[in-house]
């Protein structure tokens, strides 16, 4: 779900770019999803920090300003000494809140 979640985000900033929008009923249709999550996914870009309006000039929502966001997941197998260094902190965080 997670990473269906980011590649809705990420398709929808590649329109955003591409000023190949259309509007929210015409959005929802490429991007499958109902008009409703549109503007859910348009708030969480605007939560990001992203301004983002409708511009009936385009017929499109844009970008206010030059955006390129990055996607990213990193996921490895960790070292002992990795391991050791999560728990080591970990133990820390909880010692401190039980002192605290």
């Amino acid at each position: 779900m997670f990473f269906k979640h980011l590649n809705r985000l990420q398709q929808l900033d590649q329109l955003i770019r591409q000023q190949n929008t259309g509007n929210a009923e015409i959005l929802a249709g490429k991007m499958d999803i109902s008009r409703r999550q549109v503007y859910n996914f348009l708030s969480e870009l605007r939560d990001l920090g992203l301004e983002v309006e409708y511009r009936r000039d385009l017929n499109s929502f844009a970008y206010t300003k030059p955006y390129r966001i990055n996607f990213k997941i990193d996921i490895r197998e960790l070292s002992p000494e990795e391991i050791l260094n999560l728990e080591g902190t970990a133990g820390k965080q909880r010692t401190r809140l039980l002192v605290g």
